[in-house]
């Protein structure tokens, strides 16, 4: 049976097919601008796949917050000009809801993190206004340092905000291997499910990290999730002309012969989009398939 995932989980997409995408958060509205062969047909949370920038709103609305923007609150210098940042204030947050815990964290400032959570008072889940923690927005960057530091606290390994997003669906969306590794290796369940059914597998083969993709499916990511547009991450890389993924999908047994809610399979994604490399790697495993199965009954 086909493991299409509930709708009950969340709010589902629009079937409309967009070239490009932009996300409200906390008031300000970003756009991935996603080219028109890189879209998938089921649109996928967008605002936790670019590279984390905070928005222009919140990086002068107090002192403590631009300092985390910055950098080192830790730094002596910044303590000779300032007073050390006191509990109430590494609470504070502005209107967007971003903290100054998630603006050193998103921004992978290891010592501004590490002078906030040793003061105390700070809320290691406290989330924006999209409901977003720390660690999340720390795992869309390059920040595995200040991951490993969130996790030591003690914060929630397996946290969704709103849309669903986890710490491991936005750093495997974003290509962090490292991160997505230290995650795993932490507990972190390969498989969450997210907004419109996608999962780190289909969002690491949209993006084309192949590297990523072959880690998930390593450490028990399951290929044969549908999302709410019956396709599989071997659907998503065929129609992105994700070459490499498509490799390393099949190479882990990723089936060729997935139907999604149309009634295609991946190479019938990739061939009206040009995508010949990936269909060349798609017909001969079919062919590979059909080989086996010819000698078996002989």
């Amino acid at each position: 049976m086909r493991k299409f995932f509930s709708r009950a989980t969340g709010s589902g997409p629009s079937s409309t097919r967009h070239s490009s995408r932009s996300s409200s958060i906390g008031g300000q509205t970003w756009s991935s601008a996603i080219p028109d062969a890189a879209c998938p047909p089921s649109p996928a949370p967008s605002y936790h796949t670019i590279d984390p920038s905070l928005p222009d709103a919140i990086k002068t609305e107090t002192s403590v917050l631009a300092q985390a923007e910055k950098g080192p609150l830790h730094d002596q210098k910044t303590q000779e000009a300032s007073p050390p940042t006191r509990p109430a204030q590494a609470r504070s947050s502005g209107p967007t809801g971003f903290s100054v815990l998630y603006a050193a964290a998103v921004h992978g400032h290891l010592g501004t993190v590490k002078l906030l959570l040793g003061e105390g008072g700070v809320d290691l889940e406290g989330r924006t206004k999209a409901g977003a923690t720390p660690l999340i927005g720390a795992c869309s960057g390059d920040n595995a340092p200040v991951v490993k530091l969130l996790l030591d606290h003690g914060a929630d390994i397996a946290t969704k905000d709103r849309s669903g997003w986890t710490p491991i669906g936005a750093a495997a969306s974003n290509g962090r291997l490292e991160i997505v590794r230290l995650l795993l290796d932490r507990g972190a369940d390969p498989n969450p499910q997210m907004r419109g059914g996608w999962t780190p597998l289909h969002l690491a083969a949209r993006k084309g990290h192949a590297e990523v993709v072959d880690l998930l499916m390593s450490r028990g990511a399951d290929s044969t999730h549908y999302n709410f547009e019956g396709e599989t991450p071997l659907h998503v890389a065929a129609m992105t002309g994700q070459t490499e993924v498509v490799r390393a999908l099949l190479k882990h047994g990723a089936r060729i012969t997935a139907l999604d809610k149309r009634n295609q399979t991946p190479i019938d994604l990739a061939s009206p989009k040009g995508h010949w490399d990936a269909v060349e790697l798609l017909m001969a495993e079919r062919e590979r398939q059909a080989g086996r199965a010819k000698g078996k009954k002989s």
